[in-house]
Protein backbone atom coordinates (compact mmCIF):
# COMPACT_ATOMS: atom_id res chain seq x y z
CA UNK A 1 0.00 0.00 0.00
CA UNK A 2 1.17 3.52 -0.74
CA UNK A 3 0.21 6.46 1.45
CA UNK A 4 1.35 10.07 1.77
CA UNK A 5 1.72 11.83 5.12
CA UNK A 6 0.18 15.28 4.59
CA UNK A 7 2.33 16.81 7.35
CA UNK A 8 5.77 15.42 6.51
CA UNK A 9 5.04 14.87 2.78
CA UNK A 10 6.77 11.49 3.02
CA UNK A 11 5.50 8.60 0.94
CA UNK A 12 5.14 5.32 2.81
CA UNK A 13 5.21 1.96 1.04
CA UNK A 14 3.99 -1.06 3.00
CA UNK A 15 3.59 -4.70 2.05
CA UNK A 16 2.40 -7.61 4.21
CA UNK A 17 4.22 -10.90 3.74
CA UNK A 18 4.76 -14.05 5.75
CA UNK A 19 7.92 -16.07 6.32
CA UNK A 20 10.28 -13.93 4.25
CA UNK A 21 13.79 -12.74 4.96
CA UNK A 22 14.18 -9.76 2.67
CA UNK A 23 11.98 -7.17 0.97
CA UNK A 24 13.14 -4.29 -1.22
CA UNK A 25 11.31 -1.49 -3.01
CA UNK A 26 12.31 -0.95 -6.63
CA UNK A 27 11.00 1.61 -9.05
CA UNK A 28 11.70 4.24 -11.63
CA UNK A 29 12.56 6.62 -8.75
CA UNK A 30 15.67 4.53 -7.89
CA UNK A 31 16.62 3.11 -11.29
CA UNK A 32 15.11 -0.27 -10.32
CA UNK A 33 18.10 -0.75 -8.00
CA UNK A 34 17.56 -3.77 -5.77
CA UNK A 35 19.87 -2.55 -3.00
CA UNK A 36 18.98 1.13 -2.70
CA UNK A 37 15.71 0.81 -0.77
CA UNK A 38 15.59 -2.22 1.54
CA UNK A 39 12.41 -2.32 3.57
CA UNK A 40 12.25 -2.87 7.34
CA UNK A 41 10.07 -5.48 8.97
CA UNK A 42 7.54 -4.05 11.38
CA UNK A 43 4.72 -5.55 13.40
CA UNK A 44 2.45 -8.30 12.05
CA UNK A 45 4.74 -9.17 9.09
CA UNK A 46 4.34 -5.72 7.54
CA UNK A 47 7.43 -4.40 5.76
CA UNK A 48 7.72 -0.66 5.27
CA UNK A 49 9.81 2.22 4.03
CA UNK A 50 9.27 6.00 3.84
CA UNK A 51 10.68 8.10 1.01
CA UNK A 52 10.84 11.77 0.13
CA UNK A 53 9.32 11.73 -3.36
CA UNK A 54 8.22 14.72 -5.38
CA UNK A 55 4.65 14.92 -6.59
CA UNK A 56 4.18 12.81 -9.69
CA UNK A 57 3.57 9.34 -11.03
CA UNK A 58 5.95 6.47 -10.23
CA UNK A 59 6.15 2.83 -11.28
CA UNK A 60 7.32 0.34 -8.66
CA UNK A 61 7.47 -3.31 -7.57
CA UNK A 62 8.55 -5.18 -4.47
CA UNK A 63 11.35 -7.75 -4.52
CA UNK A 64 10.50 -10.39 -1.91
CA UNK A 65 13.22 -12.99 -1.30
CA UNK A 66 14.35 -12.55 -4.91
CA UNK A 67 10.85 -12.76 -6.43
CA UNK A 68 8.90 -9.88 -7.98
CA UNK A 69 5.71 -8.97 -6.16
CA UNK A 70 3.06 -6.40 -6.97
CA UNK A 71 1.00 -4.33 -4.58
CA UNK A 72 -2.59 -5.62 -4.54
CA UNK A 73 -3.93 -2.15 -3.70
CA UNK A 74 -2.12 -0.26 -6.51
CA UNK A 75 -3.12 0.48 -10.07
CA UNK A 76 -1.14 -1.45 -12.68
CA UNK A 77 0.52 -0.57 -15.98
CA UNK A 78 2.08 -2.83 -18.59
CA UNK A 79 5.87 -2.47 -18.69
CA UNK A 80 8.24 -2.95 -21.65
CA UNK A 81 8.68 -6.65 -20.73
CA UNK A 82 4.97 -7.36 -21.11
CA UNK A 83 4.39 -7.80 -17.38
CA UNK A 84 2.84 -5.35 -14.92
CA UNK A 85 4.32 -2.65 -12.73
CA UNK A 86 2.45 -0.94 -9.93
CA UNK A 87 1.63 2.73 -10.24
CA UNK A 88 1.82 5.28 -7.43
CA UNK A 89 0.33 8.71 -7.95
CA UNK A 90 1.87 11.07 -5.38
CA UNK A 91 -0.13 14.22 -4.63
CA UNK A 92 0.34 16.37 -1.57
CA UNK A 93 -2.96 17.43 -0.02
CA UNK A 94 -3.59 21.16 0.10
CA UNK A 95 -3.44 22.29 3.72
CA UNK A 96 -6.80 23.36 5.11
CA UNK A 97 -6.71 26.81 6.65
CA UNK A 98 -8.10 26.86 10.15
CA UNK A 99 -10.78 29.42 10.72
CA UNK A 100 -10.46 31.65 13.72
CA UNK A 101 -12.96 30.77 16.44
CA UNK A 102 -12.70 34.22 18.01
CA UNK A 103 -15.68 36.51 17.50
CA UNK A 104 -15.11 39.15 14.85
CA UNK A 105 -14.07 42.50 16.22
CA UNK A 106 -16.71 45.17 16.06
CA UNK A 107 -15.82 48.50 14.56
CA UNK A 108 -16.11 51.45 16.86
CA UNK A 109 -19.16 53.54 16.13
CA UNK A 110 -18.38 56.79 14.40
CA UNK A 111 -19.53 59.90 16.16
CA UNK A 112 -22.93 61.16 15.09
CA UNK A 113 -22.84 64.00 12.62
CA UNK A 114 -24.49 67.23 13.62
CA UNK A 115 -26.83 68.89 11.16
Amino acid sequence: MVSVNSTTKKTKFTVKTTSVKQVALLGDFNGWNETSHPMKKGKANVWEIELNLEEGEYQFLYRVDGQWQTDDTAQRVINSFGSENCLAQINFPTPIKKESKAAPKKKAASPAKKK
